[in-house]
């Protein structure tokens, strides 16, 4: 009798270490969905935006709602219009604590010359100014409004421009 209490006794607290692990392997995984994009991209290895064109771009810093490409040519990317190819080895990029709209508030205040790519194609102009839902591009012709949703990519051309991050 008193090996059929033990035998019972040990299936029991089995039991609860596998229920006790179960619910941690559940927490661990919910916590590991509670990512956002931005974070998950700065945590481990080099990341690469993948262009339309077949090409990648070393993503230099990702920031709250966007990625900084340095290299060939500055330019900032919505972060929700961004394809990401991450390889685990490698220095990762630099987590950046701003915004899209911050960063184009700044380049508006440094009359920032960019080129903004959109569903009407390229536009160049000086970045007027970053409202809290659109960007206004002064141009020889005429004043440019375009809504965050509709650019898909900044381009820095000013030499210099880049000091802004």
């Amino acid at each position: 009798m008193n090996g059929l209490l033990l035998g019972l006794e040990a299936q029991l607290e089995a039991s609860e270490r596998r229920a006790e692990e179960e619910a941690a392997d559940d927490l661990a995984f919910s916590l590991s969905q509670d990512r956002v994009l931005a974070d998950a991209l700065c945590r481990s290895g080099t990341v690469d935006l993948l262009t339309d064109e077949g090409g990648r771009l070393r993503v230099a810093s990702v920031g709250t709602d966007f990625v900084w490409i340095d290299t060939p040519s500055c330019r900032l990317l919505p972060l929700r219009r961004a394809a990401v190819a991450q390889d685990l080895r490698g220095r990762p990029p630099v987590r950046l604590d701003l915004t899209l709209v911050e960063v184009c508030r700044s380049l508006a205040r440094a009359g920032t010359k960019v080129e903004l790519r959109c569903p009407i194609g390229g536009v160049v102009g000086r970045l007027e100014a970053a409202a809290r839902d659109f960007l206004a591009l002064s141009r020889a012709e005429d004043r440019l409004l375009l809504p965050y949703e509709a650019v898909t990519e900044i381009r820095l051309l000013n030499a210099g421009s880049a000091d802004v991050l």
